[in-house]
């Protein structure tokens, strides 16, 4: 820890002055971590410094100086003491905070209040207001410091004097009494003006700096009003919705605009405080439901777009008896967070590490860590060549907690423009909860892809992370035959794939056959000004092959590579030998035939194995018996991985026994294909030679169905 700077106004440290820091125990909280770090001095109010440091105040006159990793930096002592009070950083660069100072003239007390501006490194000056301020502190619109005062405020014209009873100097004043509630406005060099307000014998409690310029300011908490006071001092008076009792604390909201409590109980009765908004033009819009049996005592706008605020469950509206922490999102849900036993919030505010930072009431100082649970799923995401990402895209580090999936909610901006789209909390074997998701992009690029997680209580936390999609590539429909365009089976030996990819960038196209290793490269091209590209595979046999797109540069080194995703196997089947018919039997009993049929590879397509066209029954019963008809198709067995061969039926005249007699079976062959689109190979005709080395014509058999007997196999 560095030396402590002792400065020109504290010229001792006493014991109880020196501070202690110490890291206590985390307490995880859903979607948050909270710390403490603990004090001697009993901090109170607290406030953002310019130097990236938490300044407090505390009772005896002590400023606290708090960097977020939890070092003191300074530890100093306004003279003589005093009652805490408000404590902002102004607009000067300085820090500002006022004090009430009570001392005695014999045995009568007199208390003085003061407002001082502190420098980052230390130098005090401080200037007499009078009576103690109500609390209200603010940096004005206008570059000056505000401050609400009581029903009664005196100024005092004494030129450059100490303070009462000694002390260093302070800036000069004029002599003023003023009645009635007033606002001072203070100037960075000191220069105080008074502007008395409406005289109903009520304080001024709060106030805030509105985003048109105002300040806006609450009254006692059983006046139904909140007011609005321009810098040259013109003021005006809104009433508060019916039912309302009066307004208490004050922050300026995440949309620029004042947001305030309001009461509607009575002093004597429960708590039943309200949140509120008001816009330029006094329109008031509550945001919270009623808080039942809560106080709020406080409230600041966090980082995450949400207020938070400082809720009481003693029902008491008293500095110090806050036992939770309230979050209230722009919608109107309401969360709380319950402080450990027997700690009691002061004041909170946002810290320069962007997490919540609040006042205890054991000498404690707490820091909420927003959103410490989400974090992105590392590298950035795997997108095949179809531009498709798939899998998880954010992880949620909350196993401490038990978490359930139902506890998060996620939304998933891709990043392309494509309208957000709902994501996934999944869990995994270890309790951990991440986020799933997937999409298709339609062009090559980077993409921050963009996941918001939030928790039940409605507060947001946000990861990102990238998708890269380097290249499109996919089969060209017209190189599909058979009876799908996109399962990937084809007879085309010389199959055409095309994308897009960065213009000018070297295209490969490579394949390895999965019962040959290594890779062969069939094909490659430069990617056209537009990133457009088109391959012609060289001549592919039979096979399985994986196939791939590589980019390379001009000295053809690999840059990136990507396995295509090709049909439900994966990889592309070649497939240019033709289904044949193995056996055909006739089952007269049953009265139908049966056909074998069978496909080296890629297999029969079902749909032409019961179509009414692909079979032709000729023949009739004996002697002068009726013909023979084929009247019902079905599929008794399809091929499968293991077993190339498919079984159809033809139904006889309704199933009836067949009658012995002559009966032929015609299978055309153009009507019966495999899935790569292959026709069936027929029976060669005496007139026709072979097509190619292939049988060509229909595959004919004939059944001489003599007797009742079980079966009875074609002759040829």
């Amino acid at each position: 820890m560095p030396p402590l700077r002792v400065s020109r106004w504290s010229r001792r440290r006493t014991h109880s002055s020196r501070p202690r820091v110490e890291a206590l125990e985390d307490r995880r909280l859903l979607a948050n971590i909270f710390h403490e770090f603990t004090f001697f001095s009993g901090a109170k109010s607290i406030t953002q410094g310019p130097d990236g440091s938490l300044w407090m105040t505390s009772d005896g006159g002590v400023l606290d100086r708090l960097t977020p990793s939890g070092q003191t930096s300074n530890f100093l002592r306004r003279p003589y003491g005093g009652t805490a009070g408000e404590i902002v950083a102004g607009p000067d660069g300085n820090i500002w905070s006022t004090t009430t100072i009570t001392t005695f003239n014999g045995t009568l007390p007199r208390s003085f209040s003061h407002i001082h501006r502190i420098t980052t490194s230390g130098d005090l000056t401080g200037f007499y207001l009078g009576e103690q301020p109500t609390g209200g502190l603010a940096a004005g619109p206008d570059g000056a410091l505000w401050v609400t005062l009581p029903q009664e405020y005196y100024k005092i014209s004494v030129g450059l004097t100490p303070y009462p009873w000694g002390g260093p100097p302070v800036s000069t004043v004029q002599a003023n009494l003023s009645l009635g509630p007033a606002v001072a406005r203070v100037a960075t060099d000191g220069t105080i003006t008074t502007f008395k307000l409406n005289p109903t014998g009520r304080d001024v409690l709060d106030l805030v700096a509105g985003s048109d310029g105002n300040l806006w300011f609450t009254e006692d908490p059983d006046i139904p009003k909140i007011g609005k006071l321009t810098p040259d001092g013109q003021y005006m008076e809104y009433r508060l919705p019916a039912g309302v009792f009066g307004a208490t604390v004050m922050t300026t909201g995440p949309d620029g605009n004042p947001w305030f409590v309001e009461t509607a109980s009575l002093p004597t009765g429960p708590p039943a405080d309200r949140i509120a908004t008001v816009t330029p033009d006094g329109l008031v819009n509550e945001i919270s439901s009623t808080l039942t049996g809560v106080a709020v005592l406080k409230l600041t706008t966090g980082p995450d777009g949400n207020v938070w605020f400082l809720a009481s469950d003693s029902g008491l509206h008293s500095p110090g008896t806050s036992d939770r922490i309230g979050r209230l999102t722009p919608e109107g849900a309401v969360s709380y967070y319950a402080l450990p036993s027997g700690r009691l919030a002061y004041d909170l505010t946002t810290g320069p590490d962007g997490n919540l930072w609040f006042t205890e009431n054991t000498n404690r100082v707490g820091q909420l860590v927003l959103a410490d649970l989400v974090k992105a799923d590392g590298p950035p995401l795997n997108v095949d060549s179809n531009g498709t990402v798939v899998g998880p895209l954010a992880a949620i580090d909350a196993a401490e907690l038990n978490p359930k999936p139902g506890d998060f909610t996620a939304v998933v901006d891709w990043g392309d423009g494509s309208a957000p789209a709902p994501g996934v909390i999944a869990q995994n074997a270890q309790g951990g909860l991440f986020v799933q998701g997937g999409h298709s992009y339609a062009s090559v690029g980077q993409y921050t892809v963009t996941i918001t997680i939030k928790d039940a209580g409605g507060a947001s936390a946000t990861a990102t992370t990238t998708a890269v999609v380097p290249v499109l590539a996919a089969m060209d429909p017209g190189s599909d035959t058979g009876p799908s365009a996109t399962d990937a089976i084809t007879a085309d030996a010389r199959p055409t794939f095309s994308g897009t990819a960065a213009p000018g960038q070297g295209v490969l196209l490579v394949v390895q056959r999965a019962d040959t290793p290594g890779l062969r490269v069939v094909g490659g091209m430069i990617a056209g000004p537009d990133g457009s590209w088109r391959i012609q595979s060289s001549t592919l046999d039979d096979g399985l092959y994986a196939v791939g797109v590589a980019l390379v540069n001009l000295k053809g080194d690999v840059l990136s590579g990507t396995v295509l995703h090709l049909g439900s196997s994966g990889g592309l089947v070649i497939d240019t030998t033709p289904p044949r018919v193995v056996a055909a039997s006739a089952d007269p009993p049953e009265g139908r035939l049966v056909v074998a049929f069978q496909d080296n590879l890629s297999g029969l397509d079902p749909a032409t194995l019961i179509r009414p066209e692909a079979y032709r029954v000729s023949g009739r019963a004996w002697p002068h018996g009726p013909a023979y008809r084929a009247t019902a198709y079905s599929l008794i067995a399809p091929s499968t991985g293991t077993d190339p061969t498919s079984l159809a039926a033809l139904t006889i005249d309704d199933g009836r026994p067949i009658r012995p007699g002559h009966l032929t079976l015609r299978v055309v062959s153009s009507q019966i294909t495999d899935l790569a689109g292959n026709p069936l190979e027929g029976q060669p005709l005496r007139h026709r030679p072979r097509d190619h080395g292939r049988p060509v014509g229909d595959y004919v058999a004939r059944f001489p169905i003599r007797f009742h007997r079980p079966f009875h196999r074609a002759r040829g």
